[in-house]
């Protein structure tokens, strides 16, 4: 399918600097020559768009970019452009990165200031994902300022000069992190880059890109997105050595084979055989568009030899998959290991094939099963406070009860014993006046003293009766052991009445 199907309109390209308007003309004479093969509609989870938004601030452009949060699960904390994975709603592919942008850091899905200028060729992620650039311009750099980064996706958003892409000395006139910061955790100045190999991808070397910014660092998929999106531009005669020698290699190389006209080749054609502009500017288009067919047919190999490779993957798992079914009937417990292998592998595979959206999915609904069980767990510790609760204000009343309890019979033991108090005061007082009823004697006569004698008597056996009640109530057992001894001088001893009183006691 053809890249480019939009056209920017001629006042936005006329109010751009001319060096802006080199690269936008250049931009889409590239789209117009590049022939993107048709992708498949399904599966959307391996299918993917960003957008990479240019814009000019102070005669260069600009590239929007963004710092996914720290929060997620994958390349968390790395620059990225705004995008991500087709819906099966979505209509397009640039649908999809406006889409995307729009959730991440708000920007309009339409607007009249937003023009779309073509899609570069499809890359594959290390997720094995189909990743196409969409490249757009935006004409009033304003709009930026309306942008937010999305709680949980994106953390910072910031712009970076994307011809330092191709030249990084464009770069330090940029408030760029310091080196060996949290954001730039590398000794070298600027750029650097690691080759290593990649197993997943039949040990191919793979040459990681990194570019030093004012934030994160540009590396990986980006780095390779942007290089693809300046090389694209008509660059070939630039001012810059950095572009002349070639210091960064891509993973498409041009064939050494293929005749290129170098710059001092265009320029001694157009000494020699052209003394007019047009026939120098249809030279150096004519040049130009060679260069760009030829990369159009590197890309293009290399995308099918990533698909290729993909391939091979895909059936060394199924390969794999069929040694282990073989090995199953070998005896009962080799086929039960190689079942609980067979499982896992499956599950993997699924895994990768519904991508990141399904593993989200099962994680979100692992972890809501986990928050219900805590939710069970924390009902139980709530409903055992209470009933200890309950118990300790049970235990509580009963106590209580008991003091009151044992406070009443004290009460009624202090009550009672005031009672016996006050029967022995009573006895002895009578006890008292007896004596001295019998003591009255002496100087009476015979008739007051037997009157007296008499009295006395009465008072001895009310004093003894009182005194008997007493004993009886605060010993129930003592009447049989009761002794009363009444002390009378000698000169009364022998005297009948006195006799017959205490014997009557």
């Amino acid at each position: 399918m053809k890249s480019n199907d939009h056209i920017l309109p001629q006042e936005v390209l006329d109010a751009l600097s001319e060096k802006s308007q080199s690269c936008i003309k250049s931009l889409t004479n590239y789209f117009n020559t590049l022939e993107i093969p048709d992708l498949p509609s399904s599966p959307e989870q391996k299918i993917a768009a960003v957008l990479v938004l240019l814009y000019e601030r102070d005669g260069e452009l600009r590239v929007l970019l963004t710092t996914r949060s720290k929060h997620l699960r994958t390349h968390a904390g790395q620059t990225a452009l705004p995008g991500g994975k087709k819906d099966a709603s979505d209509p397009d592919l640039i649908f999809t990165a406006f889409r995307e942008a729009n959730e991440e850091v708000g920007l309009p899905l339409s607007s009249p200031f937003i023009h779309t200028l073509g899609l570069l060729y499809p890359f594959i992620s290390l997720h094995k994902i189909l990743v196409t650039p969409v490249v757009a311009f935006l004409s009033k750099p304003d709009l930026l300022s309306t942008l937010t980064p999305a709680e949980g996706e994106v953390s910072h958003i910031f712009s970076h000069p994307l011809e330092a892409i191709l030249d990084p000395s464009l770069a330090k006139c940029e408030p760029l992190v310091p080196i060996g910061s949290e954001d730039w955790p590398y000794e070298t100045e600027v750029y650097n880059t690691s080759d290593s190999i990649v197993p997943m991808l039949g040990n191919t070397a793979y040459r990681m890109h990194r570019f030093r910014s004012s934030a994160s660092p540009i590396k990986g998929l980006t780095a390779e997105i942007l290089m693809t999106s300046s090389d694209s531009f008509d660059l070939s005669f630039s001012e810059h050595s950095a572009i002349m020698n070639q210091p960064f290699s891509l993973l498409a190389k041009v064939d050494p084979n293929v005749s290129t006209p170098t710059r001092s080749q265009a320029s001694t054609s157009e000494s020699h055989e052209h003394d007019d502009d047009e026939e120098h500017q249809k030279v150096v288009q004519e040049v130009a568009v060679k260069d760009k067919r030829e990369a159009a047919r590197l890309r293009e190999e290399k995308l099918q030899s990533d698909l290729f490779i993909l391939k091979k993957l895909n059936a060394a798992f199924e390969s794999f998959n069929d040694a282990l079914e073989e090995t199953g009937s070998a005896n009962e417990r080799v086929a039960k290991q190689v079942e609980q292998t067979d499982a896992l592998l499956n599950k993997y595979i699924d895994i990768l094939s519904k991508s990141e959206e399904y593993a989200r999915l099962i994680f979100d609904d692992q972890w809501e099963g986990a928050q219900a069980d805590e939710e069970i767990l924390e009902r139980e510790r709530l409903e055992a406070i209470e009933r200890a609760k309950r118990e300790k204000e049970e235990e509580e009343r009963r106590r209580r009860e008991e003091q009151a309890r044992l406070e009443q019979e004290r009460q009624e033991r202090i009550k009672r014993e005031e009672r016996e108090r006050i029967e022995r005061e009573k006895a002895e007082r009578a006890i008292r006046g007896g004596v001295r009823g019998v003591r009255g004697t002496r100087a009476s006569s015979l008739a007051r003293g037997a009157a007296a004698s008499r009295a006395g008597e009465l008072g001895l056996k009310a004093a003894a009766s009182i005194s008997d009640r007493a004993q009886f109530r605060r010993w129930p057992d003592a009447r049989n052991q009761a002794t009363t001894v009444i002390h009378i001088p000698r000169w009364k001893q022998c005297n009948p009445s006195t006799t017959a009183i205490v014997n009557s006691v």
